[in-house]
């Protein structure tokens, strides 16, 4: 046995926890999940998550889920919640943030174990059931963005403050229900004689379809028994004890006797009523006597107690003077040390500006002397880079001419050796010619 969501199987024996969640693509963004009918067969899941999944209607078997723990459906469609849903005792948290709730079931207040319930920004949510203020174990509840927050002005109160105002209105319903209760038994036994069957035929009337409230703890049968033990009686009829009204339907116990009609009964309850009246009257005499003397001790004790209550103001009347006397002492040795220490401390702040006026005009003689130093010395460098820089340019001027003069002296002997070898080659050459004419 299994059950499929969104095309996963879960089987019904193992899963505890289920988580849907939409993928990413804006595809499946815009269906909404279903649910299926047998969620219910689901007995051991403790968690089902199916926030963000545009979830539209809830099942009526999700009531099932005995053991369900944490229930999250934010951010979806719902409108409305299942009446089941009351049946999920163990649940502990459920997240209904973001949606289009206008109301909310009754049953919710069947959730003895819940402790965070979220039903932030469900704007159309205009009722809560006033039973939520009872649950005992609830911590934190979340309201804010609701139009009933906003019409209550509990948007941003806390959760101890909406539950008291959430029991302050279940109390009011209480009351008004007992009211109407009371109203209609009133209605239905007036002009008829309270006996058994009368009492019972006007329950019948008052009461066709009595059905309890979930949230509102008066019932029918409460309020019957309120009723019937204060007005059991009544001229003309039988008198009865205290009526007791069974769980399983509205049937009454007769708890007392009857007592006849004989007028001998009503003359001896008359005596006994003068007769106690009598006493009464005698007691309230004592009483009055009594009262009396216990008034004029208590005055005499006033008197003693208010010239001891004088003395005693004297006395620490004088005891406070004292301690202001020495208190005021006190303060004036403090302003005397406080104005001597503030003197010591101007002092010492005068001496120590001084000082640092001094520190400064040395920092600040000393700054000069450095500053003539580095431009004494930036001047005796400038100069002796000047004289050296001359000195290389007189000595480039001596080596260039000296290269000149070598260059033109080298010039002037290749000159005058070429000169002379040309003649001597011309000599050598007129020597050959006459030697070659001669042998011819």
């Amino acid at each position: 046995m299994s059950v499929t969501i969104k095309g996963r199987i879960y089987p019904i024996a193992t899963t505890t926890r289920i988580v849907v969640r939409p993928p990413n693509s804006d595809g499946w963004e815009r269906e909404h999940l279903v649910l299926p009918e047998n969620i219910g067969d689901l007995t051991n899941l403790t968690t089902l998550d199916i926030g963000f999944c545009q979830a539209e209607r809830i099942p009526e078997s999700i009531g099932n889920l005995r053991n369900l723990e944490f229930l999250y459906i934010n951010d979806s469609n719902l409108t409305t919640l299942p009446e089941s849903i009351g049946n999920l005792t163990n649940l502990k948290e459920l997240n209904l943030y973001m949606n289009y709730l206008t109301s909310l079931p009754e049953t919710i207040g069947n959730l003895i174990n819940l402790r965070i319930l979220n039903l932030s920004y469900n704007t159309r949510l205009r009722e809560i059931p006033y039973s939520i203020g009872r649950l005992p174990n609830l911590k934190k509840l979340e309201i804010s963005e609701t139009a009933f927050a906003r019409n209550t002005g509990l948007e941003y109160a806390t959760t101890n403050s909406i539950k008291d105002f959430l029991e302050m209105k279940l109390k009011e319903v209480e009351k008004q229900e007992r009211i109407k209760m009371k109203t209609a038994i009133v209605s239905a036994l007036k002009g008829t004689p309270m006996n058994h069957d009368n009492i019972v035929k006007s329950i019948d009337i008052a009461f066709p379809n009595v059905v309890d409230k979930e949230g509102v703890k008066i019932t029918a049968r409460d309020m019957l028994n309120e009723y019937l033990n204060k007005f059991a009686t009544q001229e003309g009829g039988d008198i009865y004890g205290k009526y007791h009204v069974g769980k399983s339907s509205f049937k009454f116990k007769r708890l007392s006797r009857k007592v006849s009609k004989r007028k001998s009964s009503k003359l001896k309850s008359k005596k006994s009523s003068r007769k106690s009246r009598k006493a009464s009257r005698k007691s309230r005499k004592a009483s009055r006597r009594s009262r009396k003397a216990s008034r004029k001790s208590k005055k005499v004790s006033r008197k003693s107690r208010n010239e001891a209550g004088r003395r005693a103001t004297a006395a620490l009347k004088a005891a406070w003077a004292a301690r202001i006397k020495a208190a005021l002492k006190k303060l004036q040795s403090r302003k005397k040390s406080k104005k001597a220490s503030r003197k010591s401390r101007r002092k010492s702040r005068k001496a120590s500006r001084k000082s640092r006026k001094a520190s400064k005009k040395s920092r600040k003689t000393s700054r000069r002397s450095r500053r003539k130093s580095r431009k004494a010395s930036r001047r005796s460098r400038r100069k002796s880079r000047k004289a050296s820089r001359r000195s290389r340019r007189k000595s480039r001027k001596a080596s260039r001419r000296s290269r000149r003069k070598s260059r033109k002296a080298s010039r002037r002997s290749r000159r005058k050796s070429r000169k002379a070898s040309r003649r001597s080659r011309r000599k050598s050459r007129k020597a050959s010619r006459k030697a070659r004419k001669s042998r011819k």
